[in-house]
């Protein structure tokens, strides 16, 4: 004789409940990523690169986006630390709007005509905290809210 369905369908459940419940476990380990290379820390930087004009310009409209990334840090600690109240989660979401439009307006002007790979390598630096005055003095110039990965 054939089970009912529905028998079928509970037992079905009912054994694919442990895998289920192991492949969810909050304990398991974070997976190995891989290790950090040349690419990973952003493109190559010609440091008179920061004293160019298109690039300096860029630095004055990027201005905006680095005063939301300073604001933001702390919100993002506290929200990955599970810390962060309501009223904060409201704020960090406006703020991470606001940084993602400022964002998309950065990148247009970085890959618009006209600029070459030199340039847009040092507005991407300039987009992660660095100023000419970093480099002149040979610190690395980032600061500690910027993103850390070149796809931020």
């Amino acid at each position: 004789m054939i089970p009912p369905l529905r028998v079928i369908a509970v037992a079905s459940m009912l054994a694919t409940l442990p895998v289920l419940a192991g492949g969810c476990g909050g304990d398991a380990p974070e997976p190995d990523r891989p290790p950090r290379d040349r690419r990973s820390e952003g493109p190559e930087l010609d440091p008179a690169m920061l004293e160019d004009p298109a690039v300096r310009a860029f630095a004055e409209q990027a201005a905006t986006f680095l005063e939301l990334n300073r604001r933001i840090a702390p919100l993002e600690v506290r929200l990955a630390d599970g810390t962060i109240s309501e009223d904060e989660t409201a704020t960090w979401r406006e703020l991470d709007a606001r940084r993602a439009t400022e964002r998309s307006r950065l990148n247009a002007i970085m890959y618009r005509d006209g600029v070459s790979g030199e340039q847009r390598a040092a507005m991407w630096w300039v987009m992660h905290g660095r100023t000419a005055d970093d480099a002149a003095s040979g610190d690395q110039g980032e600061d500690d809210t910027a993103p850390a990965s070149p796809d931020a």
